[in-house]
């Protein structure tokens, strides 16, 4: 007997922005392809919201995760519902009996381990379960028991990487990146308990104390005669949220910063995806002063015909893009383009992940108006940044620029 956990991805947002009853549509279309895929023997059940359960009996192991990946394909392909075409993706997970479990609790249970971990290795798939994937699971939900607990203990902080300025080289701005430092395991990278906080609903608080530190900061900065804009990333669960507006004010408000030295970025993939649903809260911001900036450009999918009418101020193309300028001939061609469609739009830019002086040369001789990274400074704690920003010397960061633009800087393309 093979059980198969199924769960849907990207099913809520067309939920949420284009109501229940086109929800419903889908789900009967997408149980209408299973139960083609799994044929009359199988027994097909929908567990919940998005989530579907299938007993297939006389099914080893290496044909049911078989199974799983024709159905990840199947269900992937677009679907018509009333006037809409739409897309989704599933994850999958199997577990067989008698190999996996010799209950029904044993076997669901880590049929839906395995279908947790296709999603957290990029969904779209069908996985069977390892015993492996237990011991996994434990430490996973003992990482985010600690980090329930690290915004109380303080373990989460903030640190400030500058971006500099190439017109007047001056620093005016930093960005806000969010780190946790684990009272027994040390430093956890941000690239796992990032995912981690999304996956658990933990973003939303962090978030909103990441919102309201950063404005704090702000404030003592500002009333030290230090008036840099910080920028804050939104990931795209915050964008979901109906209460973001909010949450922006109320930090806004409490610190007593002006609206302008706060910048949000929001990543290309997390705002086209939310685009109609989220149109309105950018026209907020905008009213109330807030800039917004579009992080990891290049790297999703822009409607064009969106990015002329969203109150955006700036574009930040992706490090990848900027990594490779030494080494991919097709990456100067795409920064190239991004920096003439800004100009265009008359958008500022910024590029991240600047590390060495071929890199800044390609990008100052192009016209980009700012960059970020270790050819100026590492990311910071407050106190840190605050002595860097007193050594700054505008002299030599001027003579940097100026010996990095020699002719010995040679690029691909």
């Amino acid at each position: 007997l093979a059980v198969m956990f199924v769960d849907l991805d990207r099913f809520k947002p067309i939920n949420d922005m284009m109501g229940h009853k086109v929800g419903d549509d889908l789900l009967r279309r997408v149980a209408e392809r299973i139960t083609e895929v799994m044929g009359e023997l199988a027994v097909v059940a929908r567990q919940s919201a998005d989530e579907f359960i299938l007993f297939a009996p006389d099914v080893s192991a290496g044909e049911a995760e078989q199974l799983g990946q024709m159905m990840v394909g199947m269900l992937a392909q677009p679907y018509r519902v009333g006037p809409y075409e739409l897309s989704i993706a599933a994850s999958v997970g199997v577990s067989c009996y008698p190999e996996h479990g010799l209950s029904a609790s044993r076997l669901l249970k880590h049929a839906e381990l395995a279908m947790s971990q296709a999603k957290r290795t990029g969904g779209s798939r069908a996985l069977c379960y390892d015993p492996n994937m237990q011991e996994g699971e434990e430490e996973r939900h003992a990482l985010e028991q600690d980090l329930r607990r690290a915004i109380e203990r303080g373990d989460l902080l903030l640190e400030y990487q500058p971006q500099l300025n190439l017109d007047t080289r001056e620093v005016s701005a930093v960005e806000a990146l969010l780190r946790w430092r684990h009272p027994t395991l040390g430093w956890i990278s941000p690239a796992k308990f990032i995912p981690l906080a999304e996956e658990t609903g933990l973003i939303q608080p962090i978030g909103q104390w990441v919102l309201k530190e950063a404005c704090r900061q702000m404030a003592d900065w500002h009333a030290r005669d230090l008036p840099l804009t910080v920028a804050v990333n939104l990931s795209a669960l915050q964008l979901r949220h109906a209460g973001l507006f909010n949450d922006v004010y109320q930090a806004l408000a409490q610190s007593g910063v002006e609206a302008a030295f706060l910048e949000l970025e929001l990543t290309e993939s997390a705002l086209m995806e939310n685009i109609d649903a989220m149109l309105d809260t950018l026209r907020e911001f905008d009213e109330l002063g807030v800039q917004l900036s579009i992080d990891d450009f290049g790297t999703g999918y822009s409607s064009l015909a969106y990015l002329r009418h969203l109150p955006i101020g700036e574009l930040k193309i992706d490090r990848s893009f900027v990594k490779d300028l030494e080494t991919d001939p097709h990456a100067a061609p795409i920064v190239e383009a991004i920096l003439a469609m800004a100009h265009s739009l008359g958008l500022s830019v910024v590029a991240e992940g600047v590390e060495t002086d071929a890199q800044f040369a390609f990008l100052a001789a192009k016209g980009c108006g700012y960059v970020q990274g270790w050819w100026l400074a590492k990311s910071m704690p407050a106190a840190e940044l605050e002595r860097w920003m007193a050594e700054y010397d505008i002299g030599a960061v001027a003579e940097r620029i100026s010996q990095a633009r020699q002719p010995r800087a040679v690029l691909l393309g």
